[in-house]
């Protein structure tokens, strides 16, 4: 085989190996995404809850404050 055939030879091969690859990967795409929607929805709803338990917190630390503003002795603002 001479040397301009040998190195065809091997283009034509490792482009079949990458069409090959190519057509994994497209395969594999759907999953991927999915995946990522399913990652990027748990993220979401995590952050809402978080979200829920902060606001929840804000409004015990908002009667505390009111309930010993309100006793005697309670905060002064001098």
């Amino acid at each position: 085989m001479s040397g301009a055939s040998y190195h065809n030879a091997a283009a034509l091969r490792a482009m079949s190996i990458l069409q090959t690859a190519l057509q994994d990967m497209q395969e594999e795409l759907p999953t991927q995404m999915a995946l990522a929607a399913k990652s990027q929805q748990d993220a979401l709803t995590a952050l809402a809850a978080q979200q829920k338990q902060l606001a929840w917190l804000a409004d015990q630390a908002a009667q505390a404050h009111a309930a010993t503003a309100a006793q005697p002795g309670g905060e002064s603002h001098d």
